[in-house]
């Protein structure tokens, strides 16, 4: 409460000085210490032209107060080396993972050297805030409103025992989450700003099939604008290869063809890349830390990332289509079934099941479906099916077998989407580097590795589960359905997150889904403050 009223104090003091300032810059306060010249800049109407208001200046009054009004950029005339590069680095947070635009309100153009001081000091205060808070909201498309760190929290301590660019930069990164995928993402993004030519150029490259000239021509002007060859003239040996390159750098597989998500990649220009990271960095800001034993999706990545105490694995997975997405979620898994059961969904049955029923009624029998009534089992061939229309009025349950959609194994968490973990009888599958063909649930590469994996860490007071990995491989043997509950929950996170870092550069997966977009079209804004 004292602190509440010591600041709505301090700004009805701010707002009543306004007009009634004095220039620290003028010839009869030439001879005042610097600390005096700051407190006469902190003047509401002598610092408003340059973007710096009414809560602005209480944070730094607070702050400036606390070492004496003693500045940290400026000597008794100009900036110093310190200050000179901070200014340069700070006026592009783009490479920082922040818009400019969020901090658009700065007029740098007119400054003079203790204006660019205070500037300084409070493009780092909100910087340091973003960078750990984000931009969004969370779970929200609502932009986070600007705010200033608390005083004792606000230390602009950097080490510049040398003025390398990079490493000053590095220190900055720093201030956001200490998570090491954060980091690792964030020091590409930086890495990639410094390499590559922003801009917003799109190509809209045609199919080979199509328009074959066209094609050849916008797939060159694409590549040399994204640098990944130098001349038009390069033979088309040299564009195969480059094409592999941007190929492998966007999370596809490296053919040297120019497919449907080929195409989409190279349409897509450097800046909108950067906002894309920018969106991936501020859902890793929003993340709490992860339990020590978990599961992690990345649903872009189509992969899976165990990490159980120390040991860690990863596996290739397979999600939902575009019309049937697989959500994003946090849940924990206490159980899996081997030879599963699987209940087919109402939606299924509605959209694909009767128009299968109606063509050939043989269809349950191929794929060892059973049909019910009120839990009796009917039999299928004596029900006319071309009298439903659009619901599918029975339930239908798939025996467990080698033709069960859900594979041998299927692992559960309670989650409100009725989607699970399990294996599948279409392996082939894997192979693709697009991997969304499924009706929402996830499909795993190797499900009873990961079984195994979990019961040799599934230990609970010097207890180990009664279901060994010896065990568990005769139970495969049998070839019965059995649940086998685990002494310890798994935490398991499913995320669409659609930039990653691989082997120190940033690849830019397909946003298979389009989820980014909406989120980008915020982030392109004039202003981002509020």
């Amino acid at each position: 409460m004292k602190i509440l009223i010591y600041f709505s104090l301090l700004l009805f003091i701010l707002i009543s000085c306004k007009n009634n300032s004095v220039d620290p810059l003028a010839e009869e306060n030439k001879n005042l210490p610097i600390n005096e010249k700051i407190k006469l800049s902190l003047a509401p109407d002598y610092i408003d032209s340059i973007g710096i208001h009414d809560e602005n200046l209480i944070f730094l009054n607070s702050l400036y107060s606390t070492r004496n009004y003693q500045p940290f950029w400026i000597n008794d005339s100009c900036l110093t080396k310190q200050g000179e590069l901070l200014e340069e680095l700070i006026k592009n947070t783009l490479q920082f993972s922040i818009p400019d635009q969020r901090y658009s309100h700065f007029n740098w153009g007119k400054a003079n050297f203790l204006q660019k001081e205070l500037m300084i000091t409070s493009k780092l205060a909100l910087l340091s805030e973003d960078l750990l808070k984000g931009i969004f909201e969370k779970d929200t498309l609502a932009i986070r409103v600007s705010t200033f760190p608390e005083i004792v929290n606000f230390i602009p301590s950097i080490n510049f025992q040398s003025l390398n660019k990079n490493e000053i930069s590095h220190q900055i990164i720093n201030w956001g989450p200490k998570d090491s995928n954060y980091l690792k993402l964030a020091i590409n993004l930086y890495d990639f700003c410094q390499q590559e030519k922003i801009d917003t150029t799109t190509f809209d490259v045609p199919t080979l099939k199509s328009d074959t000239i066209n094609c050849q021509i916008k797939l060159k002007e694409a590549l040399i604008s994204k640098g990944l060859i130098k001349s038009e003239t390069v033979d088309s040996i040299g564009i195969v290869a480059a094409l592999k390159k941007f190929q492998s750098q966007n999370g596809l597989d490296a053919d040297g063809k120019v497919g449907l998500y080929t195409r989409k990649a190279l349409n897509e220009s450097t800046y909108k890349k950067i906002l894309r990271t920018i969106l991936t960095l501020d859902k890793w800001r929003k993340k709490s830390e992860y339990s020590e034993r978990n599961i992690r999706i990345n649903i872009p990545e189509y992969m899976l990332f165990v990490s159980l105490d120390s040991i860690k694995e990863q596996h290739r997975i397979i999600v939902g289509k575009t019309e049937t997405r697989t959500p994003e979620l946090q849940a924990k898994i206490n159980r899996f079934v081997l030879f599963p059961y699987w209940t087919v969904p109402q939606s299924i049955k509605n959209k694909e099941m009767l128009a299968a029923a109606q063509n050939n009624v043989s269809y349950f029998k191929r794929n060892n479906l059973k049909v019910f009534k009120s839990e009796v089992e009917i039999d299928p061939t004596t029900i006319n099916w071309h009298k439903y229309k659009n619901t599918f009025p029975f339930k239908v349950r798939q025996e467990f077998g080698p033709k069960n959609s859900l594979g041998i194994i299927k692992y559960e968490f309670n989650n409100p989407y009725g989607v699970y973990l399990h294996d599948t009888p279409s392996k082939g599958l894997f192979s693709k580097d697009i991997r969304a063909f499924s009706h929402g649930c996830m499909r795993c590469q190797d499900p009873i590795q990961l079984a195994r994996t979990i019961l040799i860490n599934d230990c609970k007071n010097d207890n180990c589960n009664k279901v060994d990995t010896l065990k568990l491989d005769s139970l495969i043997l049998l070839g019965q359905n059995k649940t086998v509950h685990l002494l310890n929950t798994i935490e398991i996170n499913v995320e669409y997150k659609s930039v990653i870092s691989k082997d120190d550069q940033l690849i830019f997966l397909i946003d298979i889904y389009d989820k980014d977009e909406k989120y980008i079209q915020l982030l392109k804004r004039k202003t981002l403050h509020n």
